[in-house]
């Protein structure tokens, strides 16, 4: 990876000619910058005629030595930036005039720069220090200064480190020997406690804001524990920048219009800002995006759906199918009571078999749970003694069993778990307004969609759908729901789609004009590469989003409250049996409803055999 360098440096070499002296420091120090096959560019600026000619010159006798040695290009740059740049100026004038002609399709801020001045007799050093103010201003990292007096053949170098025990971000030349080893030495490896301005707001679990008791703001979550272990490694102290009216991203936009964290890096008053920042070509064409350090997911927090009353969650232990089988045989069985009634003795014997009285109110007392005082007898009698134990031994039992467990665990109705599902539900879609972009394709979308209010945390509207105070879906990152389900109660679990609406990679994001993208994307890319980085997410957040955590069971006691539908039930089946005492007692005035009731429940063999028993008797009497 390529390092930043700020070096502006001053050498004293005595008897040696000019052009002696920057071939030899070629030879010494540009091995490095050729590994990378990059050719030295050399250009020269001056308003001084004599100069120029003398420029030329030396030029001519550089080439002649050099040659050989690495590629040269003069005057001109083909394909990418120049890394290895040899500028001749006579002047700080003629310096600007290569300030002004600066741009990032033939320069590269992070390349080398061998700044040569051609200084007249008695000039004053200042001018070097204006030269390195200029540079400074480019935001070059790496530069050397070679002051010659060409007259008195004179060489020296000057450089100047921007951070230092005794200064931050400024320029102080000083004077050093060709051979130092500061030549090539990295200038960010060590910040000395300087401060960097870091743009962020509230945004867990990527950033979380807090304050010691002296009111310095500091950072956590996993990209604020990214910062302070880069703060810690390079050495430099953390001002946390919040963008003003808590703007949050806020917009990208040309001619002083941006707002929020965007605007912040626009005008260049933060070094960088982290906190969440997804690479897009928008930014990338106006901002400078580091290394990505997470990939994350946008996706849709949905509603858990409407909760289960106690009377629905009746039903839960068995699914529809086996419920439709069941009223399906309950069915039956009253069809063929009714049916078995209209039926002749021997009919009614074989199915009933003798002393069987009211087989409507045994079937409810069976399926009610209730005993069956005489079993039934006969060769289809057994059949049905089989098919009641079936249904006594199997289907009641795992009823109960499973029923325990129901009544007491919150239960909702199924959430739309896709796009399509989201569609037909009708719920509304809420979203910040910066994302309605990844939308404007879909206008059946973004007619349904609400916006969010830019100076609430996307959390906020998370915890609303899970206390189901929001009836729509939410356009969040994956990972804030992680967080609201680790942290939050169990109570206000929220789950996602499926389905993610686009892949979101991360990184810290950077000025145009910046010096430390390279550096610091060197130490996220060693921190990241050792596995922190995904600890960290990992640790922040619950991403379990099929485990619904109120789903757990519980084993204490049954509550009033889990059998307020079992209690809902027996005051239907009261009110029934009330009906049918208020029936029987209607009988004695209706003769019609009399014979209905009779006909219904009572037993014919023995209403037969009381029948014959009177006719014999009768006879007899006769």
């Amino acid at each position: 990876m390529q390092i930043y360098f700020i070096s502006f440096c001053l050498v004293v070499i005595s008897g040696t000619q000019l052009e002696e002296t920057i071939v030899e420091l070629f030879r010494r120090y540009t091995p490095p910058i050729q590994r990378c096959h990059n050719p030295l560019l050399i250009e020269y600026f001056s308003y001084n005629k004599e100069a120029r000619y003398l420029q030329q010159d030396l030029i001519g006798r550089l080439l002649n030595q050099l040659d050989g040695d690495m590629p040269l290009v003069q005057f001109n740059v083909h394909g990418k930036p120049s890394v290895n740049n040899l500028i001749f100026v006579d002047g700080y004038e003629s310096f600007r005039w290569f300030v002004t002609r600066w741009n990032r399709q033939r320069y590269d801020r992070s390349g080398y720069y061998w700044i040569v001045h051609l200084q007249s007799f008695g000039e004053d050093h200042d001018v070097v220090e204006r030269i390195l103010e200029a540079t400074w201003e480019l935001q070059i990292l790496y530069a050397v200064v070679i002051v010659a007096d060409y007259q008195e053949e004179n060489v020296e170098l000057f450089t100047f480190w921007p951070y230092a025990d005794t200064h931050c971000g400024d320029v102080n030349p000083v004077r050093v020997n060709w051979r130092s080893v500061d030549l090539l030495a990295d200038r960010l490896e060590n910040f000395h406690g300087c401060v960097l301005k870091v743009g962020a707001f509230e945004n867990r679990p990527f950033v979380q804001l807090d304050w010691d008791k002296l009111g310095n703001t500091y950072m956590m979550g996993f990209e604020g524990l990214l910062v302070n272990v880069l703060a810690k490694k390079l050495n430099f102290t953390v001002e946390v920048v919040v963008p003003p009216g808590n703007g949050q991203w806020g917009y990208l936009k040309k001619g002083g219009r941006s707002s929020g964290l965007m605007k912040l890096l626009m005008e260049n008053a933060v070094h960088f800002g982290i906190c969440s920042i997804g690479f897009t070509e928008e930014r990338a064409s106006m901002l400078s995006p580091g290394i990505h350090h997470h990939t994350t997911y946008i996706v849709f927090a949905v509603p858990s759906g409407r909760p289960y009353s106690s009377f629905e969650k009746l039903f839960l232990p068995f699914s529809w199918d086996t419920w439709y089988v069941l009223f399906a045989t309950l069915t039956a069985a009253l069809v063929i009571i009714i049916s078995i009634n209209t039926r002749s003795k021997s009919v009614k014997n074989f199915v009933y078999g003798a002393g069987i009285r009211d087989p409507v109110t045994n079937l409810i007392n069976l399926l009610l749970g209730g005993p069956q005082d005489k079993a039934p007898r006969g060769t289809f009698a057994r059949t049905l003694v089989a098919l009641w134990l079936i249904f006594t031994m199997v289907i009641r039992t795992a009823y109960q069993g499973s029923l325990y467990k129901y009544l007491q665990v919150p239960k909702n109705f199924s959430v739309p778990r896709t796009m399509d599902a989201i569609d037909k539900s009708g719920l509304d879609y809420y979203m910040l307004e910066l994302a309605a972009e990844f939308f404007s394709n879909y206008p059946e979308v973004l007619a349904r969609t609400k916006f969010l209010p830019h100076d609430k945390p996307l959390l906020h509207a998370i915890t609303r759908i899970g206390r189901g105070e929001l009836n729509g879906v939410v356009l969040v990152l994956v990972d804030h729901v992680a967080y609201h389900n680790k942290y939050f109660p169990a109570d206000e679990f929220v789950q996602v789609t499926s389905e993610y609406v686009i892949g979101f990679p991360m990184a810290a994001v950077y000025p145009k004009q910046t010096f430390l993208r390279d550096t610091i994307n060197r130490e996220i890319q060693m921190i990241d590469s050792s596995g922190l980085v995904q600890h960290w997410v990992e640790q922040g957040g619950d991403y379990d989003f099929e485990s619904d955590r109120r789903g757990a069971a519980v084993t204490v006691a049954l509550s009033i409250g889990n059998l307020i539908g079992a209690f809902q039930i027996l005051a239907v089946l009261e009110l029934g049996a009330g009906l049918m005492f208020l029936l029987e007692v209607g009988t004695k005035w209706c003769r019609v409803m009399k014979r209905f009731v009779d006909w219904m429940e009572e037993d014919k063999s023995e209403h037969d055999s009381e029948v014959l028993f009177v006719k014999k008797h009768n006879v007899l009497k006769e």
